[in-house]
């Protein structure tokens, strides 16, 4: 009877799965006769614990036995544990816990050590699910030491490896990985090859953290191999879906995708739908990783089906949460905020404070492409106030980064910049390499902003290192592109080449579609720059082309803006016109404001080049409304400027002054030295076209440090050259007064 309570048991699994039915039958009508007895209510209990593996839980058969004359402790006990398991399974751990308790007050009336050290153990799980950790813990040492007393190395294994899940999500990962070592020790005693493998899965999902991707590699092959020879699928399929993490960890997506597969497939025979889901989500984040949003909406889908098959709040959030992402790079923002909403309440649900986290802070990601500031504030304060809860500093970390974004929009530098050391600080202190890269490289984004190029160009070369020590190659890649922009910057087009391209390679490796496509974008505003329209041309259509096939509206409508720019610098005004017209379009579809501004202004240009003046006013000032509503202030500030530039061609010196001035402040407010130099240089020409000189050599010569200190050689260069003409302007004037002398 033992073999057959052992759900691993190869003669068990051939048999019990199609006899399942006639025992319900039988068990039932034993109890419905009276001859219900303490074997009847074993055969009840393991009847219970066959259902669960199976993935429909039954319990009238249990309750049965709860409610029959039995009068054993003990074995009324062992009812409540199955009890407690139908609940867990359920979801409904405070049902749980109290038939846990039930049963470890009967076992401990029965001098059962063994079934109370089970329920403590259980007792444990419960407290674990909640996030009571120290509970947890407190109750995995009291279970582990009733083990050791009945000699149960099994049990005591057990116990251990639970104690290691409580020290692995507190991230005291030495802690842990003695324990998981501790534990696969006894269960190579006890010749337990199930338990032995899952505790090699633990130690290589703690080397996972420790970015040791080698060790953890071995440990998962190990683990899937002990797993095969106890042919436990369930076991085999989780060790799989590690191996295809790993691989995705070093981009070889084609390996990672067979072991994904293979997972799944291995859930789908042992009747784990948990398992089977949890491969399909990773498939899914793999075939995003790869553009094909299609395909991973459907295994998203799929696997979200399978965790509410088997009541898994949990990852059925976290397949929400997926296919919100989805929609977010589709630009489907309100499908995209249902969804995260949808996956927080899950998260609650579950009692996951980590995912509830998540959750909102992608939902403040929404509300920060809306421009709706203060709500993506407030969420992502949320979410870091729920992963401090949870002892996450990985996931408190990115909450603070993401509030030092809304501070960067806001053009608040000194608070932007205190948040995005504050993340670095955690995810320093949680060995995240990943994470504190990506911190780095905001820093340098802000330090470009504020001019401060060397510092910048450090900060994303270090965070490029960071991703290449964690062999994470979209991170490296992602610092690369922003170190070509500060090259593009100090005009040192050769460099920002090189960084595209490396950066571009590392996508193209990591088969990363849209990285790909953002980096040939960028090469394209280098050709730009050269001159070499037609390689500029083909660059963008390459971005446009991989862009559309990921789906993505947004970059697609930068792409074709982009396309637009290279006619207008070749005067074929209608095609250019064609394509601004179509990127606004796109743009609206994604509901970006700030992109569809970008496509009016654009527009707006191109009629001013025209000599439509009318037209031109009326796109500039379409877009400084969505500028504004985008709480954009760099992009409101060029707004202003071209409005100001209708005013200067119109004669209308004193309204294109304003609106200069107004220009300069937006960009003084988001701390933007470069386009702040720019509106200057305007403002002084405007004087010397008034014949204000000095006051027109005050402001170009501010314009001048403006530009030295943003490390901006072609804005200077420009100041210095308008310098130049106001003195030959002046010495013009004073050669006149000297004639009239």
């Amino acid at each position: 009877m033992d073999h057959f309570n052992d759900i691993t048991y190869p003669r068990a699994q051939a048999i019990i799965p199609e006899e399942l039915q006639n025992a319900e039958a039988i068990l039932m009508q034993a109890w419905e006769n009276g001859s219900g007895s303490a074997l009847v209510a074993t055969a009840c209990i393991m009847f219970t614990k066959w259902s669960l593996y199976l993935g429909s839980p039954n319990e009238k058969v249990i309750k049965l036995a709860l409610n029959g004359p039995i009068k054993d402790p003990g074995v009324i006990g062992y009812c409540h544990e199955a009890v407690g398991g139908l609940h867990m399974k359920q979801n409904k751990l405070e049902e749980a816990e109290a038939s846990f308790r039930n049963a470890a007050a009967l076992h401990r009336q029965a001098r059962d050590i063994l079934g109370e050290g089970n329920d403590l153990c259980n007792l444990g799980q419960v407290q674990l699910r909640l996030f009571n950790l120290d509970e947890a813990e407190a109750l995995f040492k009291n279970a582990a030491a009733l083990h050791r007393r009945a000699k149960d190395l099994h049990g005591e294994g057990d116990d251990l490896r639970n104690l290691g899940e409580v020290h692995l999500r507190q991230r005291r990962l030495d802690k842990a990985e003695t324990l998981f070592k501790n534990a696969a020790a006894l269960y190579r005693q006890a010749k337990n090859f199930h338990g032995e493998g899952d505790a090699l899965c633990n130690l290589g999902e703690v080397h996972m953290e420790w970015d040791n991707l080698d060790e953890a590699e071995a440990l998962f092959n190990n683990a899937a191999a002990l797993h095969r020879q106890d042919k436990d699928r369930c076991g085999e399929g989780h060790d799989l879906c590690n191996l295809g993490e790993v691989q995705m960890l070093r981009d070889n997506l084609n390996e990672a995708e067979a072991l994904f597969k293979s997972a799944a497939a291995l859930g789908r025979q042992a009747h784990d739908v948990f398992g089977e889901g949890n491969a399909l989500f990773r498939l899914g984040e793999l075939h995003m990783q790869q553009g094909n949003l299609d395909e991973a909406e459907a295994l998203f889908k799929n696997a979200a089906t399978l965790h509410r098959q088997g009541k898994n709040p949990h990852g059925e959030g976290y397949d929400l949460s997926k296919l919100g992402e989805v929609h977010m790079q589709r630009g489907n923002l309100d499908e995209a905020e249902a969804l995260f909403k949808n996956a927080a309440l899950l998260h609650r649900q579950a009692k996951s404070l980590h995912g509830e986290g998540n959750d909102l802070r992608k939902l403040g990601k929404v509300h920060m492409q809306r421009g709706n500031l203060d709500e993506a504030e407030a969420l992502f304060k949320n979410a870091a106030s729920l992963h401090r809860q949870a002892k996450s500093l990985c996931g408190e970390g990115y909450d603070l980064c993401s509030l030092g974004e809304v501070h960067m929009q806001r053009g608040n530098l000194d608070k932007a910049e205190a948040l995005f050391n504050d993340a670095a600080a955690l995810h320093r202190q949680d060995k995240n390499l990943k994470g504190e890269g990506y911190d780095l490289c905001h820093l340098g984004k802000l330090h470009m902003q504020r001019g401060n190029l060397d510092e910048a160009e450090a900060l994303f070369t270090g965070g490029a290192a960071l991703h290449r020590q964690a062999k994470n190659l979209q991170g490296e890649a992602y610092n690369l592109c922003h170190l070509g922009s500060l090259h593009m910057q100090r005009s040192n087009l050769d460099k920002a080449e090189a960084s595209f391209q490396n950066a571009a390679a590392l996508h193209k490796q990591g088969k990363s579609i849209l990285g790909e496509a953002y980096n040939l974008s960028e090469l394209g505003e280098v050709r730009m720059q050269q001159g070499n329209l037609d390689e500029a041309e083909a660059f963008f259509k390459k971005a446009a082309s991989l862009h559309r096939q990921a789906k993505d509206l947004h970059s697609e409508g930068n792409d074709i803006g982009k396309l637009g720019a290279v006619h207008m610098q070749r005067g074929n005004l209608d095609k250019a016109e064609a394509l601004f017209k179509n990127a606004a379009v796109l743009h609206r579809q994604a509901k970006s404001l700030h992109g569809e501004g970008n496509a009016l202004g654009n527009l707006g240009q191109m009629h001013m080049q025209q000599g439509n003046l009318d037209k031109a006013e009326a796109l500039f000032k379409k877009a400084a409304v969505l500028h504004r509503q985008a709480k954009s202030l760099c992009e409101e500030g060029y707004d202003f400027c071209n409005l100001g530039e209708v005013h200067m061609q119109r004669g209308n010196l004193d309204k294109a002054e304003a609106l200069f001035n107004d220009a300069a402040a937006l960009h003084r407010q988001d701390k933007n030295l470069q386009e702040e130099g720019y509106n200057l240089c305007r403002l002084g020409k405007l004087h010397m076209q008034r014949g204000n000189l000095d006051e027109a050599e005050s402001l170009l010569k501010n314009a001048v440090a403006l530009h030295r200190q943003a490390e901006d050689v072609l804005g200077e260069a420009d100041d210095l050259r308008n310098l130049e003409e106001l003195q030959m302007q002046r010495s013009k004037l004073d050669n006149a007064a000297l004639d009239k002398l």
